[in-house]
């Protein structure tokens, strides 16, 4: 249910603490009421929250991928921000979670641009 880029301290981590907290305290819960509870808070933030699905590519189609490190990566780096660790390093106190989806989606989108240049 949960298929999102899901980051530390960020909106579902939160969540499901919140929920898991309230379980603790009811030994009468299921995994059914957690999903619920998971489904509600979905629902209840239908407006303010958004997913990307990526596609997986080709079936039977050899992906070749190289590793580097994020620093390495010219995709993932540009004035502002000059790297993620560096970003998520100096601006963690404003990383809400509109800020978490807008970082994400563009580093997802330079990668994207970046490989079809090529």
């Amino acid at each position: 249910m949960c298929n999102s880029l899901v980051v530390a301290n960020g909106f579902w981590t939160k969540e499901i603490e919140k929920i898991v907290k309230k379980m603790k305290e009811n030994k009468d819960d299921s995994f059914e009421n957690f999903k619920q509870e998971i489904q509600k808070v979905k629902d209840a933030s239908i407006n303010s929250l958004f997913y990307v699905k990526l596609a997986n590519g080709d079936e039977g189609k050899e992906i070749n991928l190289e590793t580097k490190k994020t620093e390495e990566c010219k995709e993932f780096s540009n004035e502002t921000t000059r790297d993620r660790n560096k970003f998520v390093d100096e601006q963690y106190i404003e990383f809400t979670d509109l800020r978490q989806a807008q970082f994400a989606t563009r580093q997802i989108l330079m990668g994207e641009a970046y490989q079809n240049h090529f």
